[in-house]
């Protein structure tokens, strides 16, 4: 973590505030801000040292962009985040897709409301009900695989549909009627796996199914960046 004293203390809905994608990064591209609207935002929490409030200062690029904004969380009162200074607001940006891919792989692991999250996916509602109803509806048919080694096999492998590349893991789904132990004989045999499971599918893979978006396409930028820390 960038912050070893940091401590998740839990989420909070904040009302009258959205999120828009439009501060002026030097890549050219719009980087997170939360500004005043109709709605709410979801954010996470946590506690930090005192003395790590300038390092986090510095990652979060105050003085190049952002500045210190003090916020009340309900439930959790006086917090602060980093809003964009109105100078390096520029409403015809957008940001890189794997920049918001990496907002909302944050969401999902928070478990914030599914149309919180299609919001910021596509700015329209394209999936309706709680996260656990969502992904019922897509059955269980992937599975997750913490690996070290080659394997890169699994592209090609009978037994897989499509697979995306997490930056601890992989999450393949499987042609359906297709033997997942099959794939973990395959695999064994080129990588060392400590853990094998079959799962519901990932919410960014239900969102890429729904928006007909090829995996391999979505995979063609690297998923890294910041989170917007409150």
């Amino acid at each position: 973590t960038r912050l070893p004293g940091s401590r998740f203390l839990g989420a909070a809905a904040i009302a009258s505030k959205k999120i828009r994608f439009h501060k002026r990064s030097q890549d050219g591209s719009g980087k997170c801000n939360i500004v005043a609207g109709n709605g709410s935002i979801h954010v996470a929490l946590y506690e930090i040292g005192g003395q790590e409030k300038a390092l986090l200062d510095r990652i979060e690029g105050v003085g190049s962009g952002y500045c210190v904004e003090t916020i009340e969380a309900p439930g959790f009162g006086e917090c602060f985040t980093y809003v964009a200074v109105p100078s390096y607001i520029d409403n015809m940006l957008r940001p890189y897709s794997w920049y918001k891919e990496l907002v909302l792989v944050g969401c999902e692991a928070l478990e914030f409301p599914i149309d919180y999250i299609a919001m910021i996916r596509d700015g329209d509602k394209i999936l309706d009900g709680s996260m656990g109803e969502v992904k019922a509806q897509f059955g269980k048919n992937s599975v997750q695989i913490v690996y070290s080694g080659n394997t890169t096999t699994i592209n090609n492998h009978a037994a897989v549909e499509s697979v995306l590349e997490f930056p601890n893991y992989l999450e393949a789904k499987l042609k359906d009627g297709a033997d997942h132990m099959s794939l973990l004989r395959d695999l064994s045999q080129s990588a060392s796996i400590s853990r094998f499971e079959k799962v519901e599918p990932s919410l960014y893979s239900i969102f890429l199914e729904v928006a007909r978006i090829d995996p391999a396409a979505a995979e063609s930028s690297e998923i890294s960046g910041k989170t917007v820390n409150v």
